[in-house]
């Protein structure tokens, strides 16, 4: 969806540029024919188009100028499909790194991300650099490895909170 986005986004520069390429074919073939009547013309004539085809080439550079930075802007499509691929083996690696972490680096990893969690009336709140979420507080068995705000306390938990964002970025990649 994002790539589609990213590419619906260059439509417009897509279409400018083949204006702007249309244009400059224009100003060459307009060259070219004040280039040849300069070899035949002289005195009031001659000055007319000598200032024709500075007027054209001050044109043709500004044309060149802009086809070149359309190009280069249509050229950096950053999410392709291999980036996506990229980023999901990723969130997939730090998942696995995550999951098999001791306390103190689920730890720093939460003091990194500046994790926060409220919970108020059965909910739970989570806020970090990485993203948000809210679900319901619910009771599971003390020794499982999914669990709530509530297993934070015990060094064996598996740190639901920060499966849900690592899960998030996977589901927005």
């Amino acid at each position: 969806m994002a790539q589609q986005q990213e590419l619906e986004a260059l439509d417009p520069k897509l279409e400018e540029l083949n204006t702007v390429e249309a244009m400059i074919a224009d100003t060459e073939l307009e060259a070219v024919e004040i280039g040849q009547a300069m070899k035949r013309a002289s005195g009031l004539v001659a000055r007319t188009l000598d200032q024709n085809m500075k007027e054209v080439n001050t044109r043709y550079e500004a044309l060149c100028e802009r086809r070149d930075t359309l190009q280069s802007e249509v050229s950096v499509v950053r999410l392709t499909d291999s980036a996506i691929q990229e980023v999901m083996e990723f969130a997939e690696d730090v998942f696995t790194g995550i999951e098999n972490a001791d306390f103190e680096t689920k730890r720093r990893i939460l003091e990194m991300l500046d994790m926060s969690v409220v919970a108020n009336s059965g909910r739970y709140k989570m806020e970090s650099i990485a993203g948000k979420g809210y679900a319901e507080i619910r009771k599971i068995r003390r020794n499982s490895k999914v669990g709530t705000a509530n297993d934070l306390r015990s060094p064996k938990s598996g740190l639901p909170e920060l499966r849900f964002l690592v899960n998030n970025l996977l589901l927005r990649a």
